[in-house]
């Protein structure tokens, strides 16, 4: 059997919602939690409860989902600094992986002379969270600067395979038509964590509030995208072809199941993403 625990995302509750989601994600059968960098800046002061209210349900810190959308644009040294205190975090409550979403915006605006300073701040994010005992996973993502595989294949060529590793999200994969199977035997010797959901594309999407469109009330392409996203056994991803591709490779660790955006309650959902991976797939719990 493999060596594989699944994890819940706490996002399906949204910002104010880690009580319940502790409650509904241990009820369910999960031994495993990911957060996302909210919890850090309510908690930093506060490990102590934090904590406390993890062994309160008997459940482990996987790790923190941050974003590096400010690296573009901004002061490259501060949002260093910002990732690090998320790792000092981690390793003052016991996580594991700290996965960094992939800086927002197309691919080409990126000039030549950004690219490499980008690149070496993802670099010294991953250096120094490692010193703390953290494993820095870069996360691709619909709409950003990693989204397709050529993209992937740049930003691993450039930052540094001791200190920096992905975390491959499957149901973006599947969004970009991105084989995953393919995908975990190409990048086997980087992934350290992954991310599942499903992808089943509908002709008429969702009605769902907000957007990262450049205009009130306008959608891009991966928002749209976006709204596709299903528990993982509920799309278009052969998750039993991915499962053989990971034992291939001798994947060992944590797999978060995320689903942002649950069409039902987030407790139903999941429920039944711990019902698909332990009776469909046969993982650990």
């Amino acid at each position: 059997m493999l060596e594989i625990e699944i994890a819940h995302h706490v996002s399906g509750w949204g910002p104010d919602g880690l009580v319940a989601a502790l409650a509904d994600i241990a009820s369910v059968g999960f031994k495993g939690i990911e957060t996302g960098s909210d919890v850090v800046t309510k908690f930093e002061d506060r490990t102590a409860v934090f904590n406390e209210m993890l062994a309160q349900h008997e459940i482990s810190f996987v790790g923190v989902s941050a974003d590096l959308g400010q690296l573009i644009g901004a002061d490259m040294d501060e949002e260093v600094e910002r990732a690090v205190n998320y790792a000092r975090f981690l390793k003052a409550t016991g996580g594991k992986v700290l996965t960094l979403r992939a800086p927002e915006g197309p691919a080409s605006p990126v000039t030549d002379g950004l690219l490499p300073r980008l690149l070496e701040a993802i670099n010294e994010i991953g250096r120094r969270a490692l010193d703390l005992g953290v494993i820095a996973c870069l996360h691709p993502d619909l709409g950003s600067l990693c989204e397709t595989a050529k993209d992937v294949v740049r930003f691993m060529e450039g930052t540094d395979p001791k200190s920096l590793f992905l975390c491959p999200d499957i149901g973006h994969l599947a969004a970009t038509s991105i084989s995953p199977e393919r995908f975990v035997e190409t990048h086997a010797s980087r992934i350290r964590h992954m991310h599942w959901k499903d992808y089943r594309p509908r002709k008429k999407p969702r009605k769902v509030a907000g957007g990262s469109g450049a205009g009130k009330g306008q959608k891009t392409d991966s928002d749209r995208r976006r709204q596709f996203f299903v528990e993982p056994g509920k799309g278009t991803v052969n998750f039993r072809e991915l499962v053989r591709a990971l034992n291939k490779i001798g994947y060992k660790g944590w797999i978060t199941i995320e689903i942002e955006r649950p069409a039902k309650s987030p407790k139903e959902s999941a429920a039944a993403g711990f019902a698909y991976a332990e009776k469909a797939l046969g993982l650990l719990i």
